[in-house]
């Protein structure tokens, strides 16, 4: 089983975007190469994939740069489970994790939510 994160810069379109954008790709380069562990899409979204076990502080991180930006915010939805296909772009990869986790980052727009969470045995 595998953790992917898809997140979504809530307020972006008031901030400067090199400063956000640079920090954050700075920060997941850290982790992992792109576009195979993480990308970042249509202009404010991302994705990024790890292990179950640095899910949280991966989350964690990545929220606190955020926030340290002025008037931003980022909606995290974290979705555990399998990972039936593997590509060299994480946008193409699918399984049980990347559908929960888009599925969840869709629901965290419609309830005005910045974090949600779907694990097979939980949910």
């Amino acid at each position: 089983m595998i953790a992917v994160i898809t997140g979504d810069i809530i307020n972006s379109q008031h901030a400067e975007t090199e400063v956000w954008i640079t920090k954050l790709k700075n920060l997941l380069e850290n982790w992992g190469s792109a576009p195979g562990t993480w990308e970042i899409y249509r202009g404010d979204e991302f994705q990024f994939k790890c292990k179950i076990d640095d899910v949280f502080w991966r989350f964690l991180a990545i929220k606190s740069l955020i926030k340290s930006q002025e008037n931003l915010d980022v909606r995290i939805a974290i979705g555990i489970g399998e990972e039936n296909f593997s590509s060299e772009k994480i946008m193409e990869s699918n399984g049980t994790a990347y559908v929960h986790s888009g599925r969840l980052l869709n629901d965290l727009k419609a309830m005005d939510t910045p974090f949600l969470l779907k694990h097979p045995t939980i949910l």
